[in-house]
């Protein structure tokens, strides 16, 4: 193999194997639980090669050993010669057809397999898979990096170890209540080669008698309807990928690649949809939903549609907590990563993202009833024809942000934040909020009886024709802001800080306002603004403006601004 050819199927490898180990219990629906079956002898490990980027077919030569997290102590090997994190001598001989390869770990009927897995190989949390390959049984390579071992081997030598450290923050007695029962989805050697048929079969899930589907690396092409107290769990985002056209005309759409459930949870998998009909989801909530964690997801609308939803919540009562998503909507007349109505959603970290079409919104936030709450998150809109908007926050929907970073670009209007209409709020700390390269831009915009309430962080606008960093306006509408820095830049015709019009009533204090043209000015009646103990860079238009101890040279207005 030529050095070219091994690079190429490194990285392959690694990517679609990542956690690709369950124990293969066989565990059937409604079967006793793990805690009384003993721990297994086979571990299933599955993955793909590609070639330069083409699938591999022909003879493949394994060799795989459990390693520690510095590769420096070796707890198994196919053929027990390892030592130190070393290669082993033998060799196991597997065919690899379409790319697509599975071996059981342990199994020693196999060539080059003389070493059973016994259940204290899994004694420790930090137990890695290191695997070395060849395609004509001469030159090794050693794959890179190691793969960490999923939970459920743990899980299962948790039966035989009552005193084994804690998996994911449960001792070894609480994991397997935790997860009670546990049903395989593979394409071969599983309880069931398909999610939603190994879903459907479970009866019994409770409270007290939960059940975890654990799916294995591969392509499922189904729509799935999850079940309460069914948790579902992949090998890795990218490793274990549902996907499916389903499109919906309706509203609020009935049709997606994977519906959520009440107290279940969704982990390390992708759901792709790519449906070319009216409304198409990647990942749907509808009413009274709750209690649901979607964990390490990742969730994709792609389809050539009119509406393309990566993540769409509905409903009164909807309660889901999206953690370290990676949520994208694009193709579509409008795209959104993140549709959220009528419901509660609670973000901590990851990205949304919509890209084209019309109208792209990053995280789309509306109704009297809804409320987002978002913690370190980044979300961008951009390529929209028609408006961009990094957040949408509109009709009485209430958004509460710390830190994170909300981005619109191009198109006719980008809005950073776009908070508006009667009841609608805003509360947002230390986040940076950008619109750019629009025809107009805006950092906040902030309108129609809304109410911002902004502590730290940075909103911009820059570039396209007229900028205004924070743009505030009507009757009603009202913000506070301190500790800001507020910029205007880079526009054609128009560059604002902060403008406030028609009526808009602002407090700005310990902040920056900078605006190649005015750092702060009121337009249409706009007004009052006061502004304390703040720096401006620029001159301030006439109008309802008040500055009380701002920094700026040591000519002043009647209003104490300079």
């Amino acid at each position: 193999m030529n050095t070219k050819k091994r690079y190429a199927l490194i990285f392959a490898l690694a990517l679609l194997a990542g956690a690709a180990l369950v124990a293969m219990s066989q565990a059937a629906p409604g079967a006793v639980p793990l805690a009384q079956g003993g721990a297994p002898a086979v571990v299933a490990y599955q993955g793909e090669v590609r070639v330069s980027g083409a699938p591999y077919s022909g003879d493949g030569y394994f060799k795989f050993s459990v390693v520690n997290a510095a590769g420096s102590v070796t707890y198994w090997s196919n053929d027990g010669t390892s030592t130190g994190g070393g290669e082993p001598t033998a060799a196991v001989g597997l065919v690899v057809s379409e790319g697509l390869f599975g071996v059981l770990l342990g199994d020693t009927a196999l060539g080059g397999m003389t070493q059973a897995l016994a259940a204290d190989v899994f004694s420790q949390p930090d137990r890695y898979l290191r695997v070395w390959f060849s395609d004509d049984e001469s030159t090794f390579d050693q794959l890179a990096p190691d793969t960490r071992i999923a939970a459920v081997p743990y899980a299962l030598q948790a039966q035989e170890a009552a005193d084994a450290d804690t998996v994911d923050g449960l001792h070894a007695s609480e994991l397997e209540t935790h997860y009670q029962n546990v049903v395989i989805v593979a394409k071969s050697g599983g309880d069931y080669a398909s999610v939603q048929a190994a879903i459907n079969s479970i009866t019994s899930a409770a409270a007290d008698n939960p059940y975890l589907v654990w799916v294995a690396p591969g392509v499922y092409s189904e729509t799935v309807t999850m079940k309460p107290y069914v948790h579902l769990q992949g090998a890795g985002q990218e490793a274990t990928v549902i996907t499916s056209t389903a499109s919906s005309s309706a509203w609020p759409p009935t049709q997606a690649t994977l519906t959520l459930a009440s107290d279940a949870s969704l982990r390390d998998l992708t759901v792709g949809n790519s449906g070319t009909g009216e409304r198409n989801v990647g990942l749907l909530a509808t009413a009274g939903m709750a209690r649901t964690l979607v964990a390490d997801v990742t969730a994709r609308a792609q389809g050539d549609g009119e509406y393309n939803y990566a993540i769409l919540l509905t409903g009164s009562g909807t309660g889901v907590t999206l953690q370290q998503i990676i949520a994208l909507g694009e193709g579509g007349s409008s795209n959104y990563g993140l549709y959220n109505r009528d419901g509660a959603a609670t973000l901590r970290g990851g990205s949304f993202t919509a890209r084209g079409g019309g109208s792209a919104y990053g995280i789309y936030n509306y109704g009297s009833a809804t409320t987002l709450e978002a913690e370190s998150v980044t979300a961008l809109a951009e390529n929209g024809t028609s408006g961009n908007y990094g957040l949408y926050n509109r009709n009485g929907a209430a958004a509460t942000l710390h830190g994170g970073y909300f981005t619109a670009r191009g198109g006719g209007s980008a809005y950073g934040i776009y908070n508006y209409s009667s009841a609608t709020t805003l509360e947002a700390e230390s986040v940076t909020a950008l619109g750019e390269d629009g025809s107009s831009n805006y950092g906040l915009y902030n309108r129609d009886g809304a109410m911002a309430t902004l502590r730290g962080g940075a909103f911009i606008a820059r570039g396209g024709n007229s900028t205004r960093g924070i743009y505030t306006c009507d009757s009603g509408t009202g913000l506070k802001a301190e500790r800001v820095t507020i910029l205007g830049e880079g526009g054609v015709t128009t560059n604002r800080g902060l403008e406030s019009s028609a009526g808009a009533v602002a407090s700005v204090t310990q902040s920056v306002l900078e605006g190649a043209g005015n750092p702060v000015v009121t337009t249409g009646g706009g007004g009052p603004v006061t502004v304390s103990n703040s720096r401006l860079v620029g001159s301030v238009a006439a109008g309802n403006v008040t500055c009380v101890a701002v920094s700026r040279g040591t000519t002043f207005n009647a209003n104490g601004c300079p």
